[in-house]
């Protein structure tokens, strides 16, 4: 199984993960959307995580949408070094995910 976990930065306050799911859904089938947010404020940290259904499907969309403006901010995106191995629990892939781009 490939790479499919697609990291996104350059996000605005304004931008849910709905909305980020919303995006992606254009370019293939998203297991799942999350925005990295600050722990005490709950602000957006400008970047996030979206998970692709394959591989291939995270490069399209990479290929894209890299350098595409989004309310007036330039999205940065690349495919993660991370897989979305059946051995990890959700959770603990996410976790990771946002303690290495952090």
């Amino acid at each position: 199984m490939g790479k499919r976990v697609v990291y996104v930065g350059g996000l605005t306050e304004s931008v849910s993960d709905n909305g980020l799911r919303d995006l992606f859904n254009k370019y293939g089938t998203v297991a799942r959307a999350y925005i990295v947010r600050h722990k005490n404020t709950d602000a957006s940290a400008g970047y996030g995580f979206v998970e692709m259904a394959s591989a291939e499907q995270a490069l399209q969309v990479v290929v894209a949408l890299e350098g595409a403006l989004l309310d007036g901010r330039c999205l940065r995106l690349y495919v993660t070094p991370h897989d979305a191995d059946p051995h990890y629990q959700q959770e603990d892939l996410w976790a990771e995910l946002i303690l290495t781009s952090s």
